[in-house]
């Protein structure tokens, strides 16, 4: 039977932490799934973290705090972080929308000096 749109839609039960970073590794591996917020192209280039930084943690970080719903009915957003060679490590928060597509929505150090 078809959705009445008249009616509100059930909001989504929050999925595991473990099944929203899996649900990133998929789509990080395309870049083109990828939408870079403005905020987090600034804080970027602010903060001397490469792009390839940020794909790195996206690819094999672990997550640093739970899951949160985002603004989509369909979008859940986490962080992960990595550390890179340097020693320091870097946090991305990131939204997994429709289980397809990531926004990428800002990038810090976590070891802040």
């Amino acid at each position: 039977m078809p959705s009445d749109p008249a009616q509100p839609s059930q909001p989504q039960p929050q999925p595991r932490p473990e099944v929203v970073r899996d649900a990133v590794r998929l789509p990080v591996q395309d870049t083109a799934n990828i939408q870079w917020r403005k905020h987090a192209l600034e804080r970027m280039v602010k903060r001397d973290i490469t792009d390839q930084m940020a794909l790195d943690v996206m690819r094999k970080g672990y997550m640093k705090g739970g899951v949160e719903a985002g603004k989509d009915p369909d979008e859940w957003v986490i962080k992960l972080a990595e550390q890179m060679k340097s020693g320091r490590e870097v946090g991305v928060v990131v939204s997994v929308v429709g289980w397809a597509k990531l926004r990428v929505i800002t990038v810090e150090w976590e070891d802040v000096r």
